[in-house]
């Protein structure tokens, strides 16, 4: 059905554990969802970040933990062999 979110990942285990500057541990257990077409507006949650962007696959920012560069990278992955 065109327009629906597809689901190319699902991320969990070992490397999918972190421990953040602040000494914060968590086991993350990360879903993605691929929608190609999106309206609206980007509303960040105050209590966890400050800011929302977009971002093109090859650009994204360097400083991205591990456990996310991890799914990140899987996502790149499949869109390069997507043929949509």
């Amino acid at each position: 059905m065109a327009g629906c979110p597809e689901l190319p990942g699902a991320f969990s285990g070992e490397d999918m554990r972190y421990t953040y500057s602040n000494g914060d541990k968590v086991s993350i257990v990360g879903v993605h969802y691929l929608c190609r077409k999106f309206t609206g507006a980007l509303s960040p949650q105050a209590e966890e970040l400050s800011a929302l962007r977009w971002f093109p696959p090859d650009a994204l920012p360097a400083d991205i933990t591990p456990p996310d560069r991890r799914s990140l990278d899987a996502l790149i992955q499949f869109l390069q062999h997507d043929p949509q």
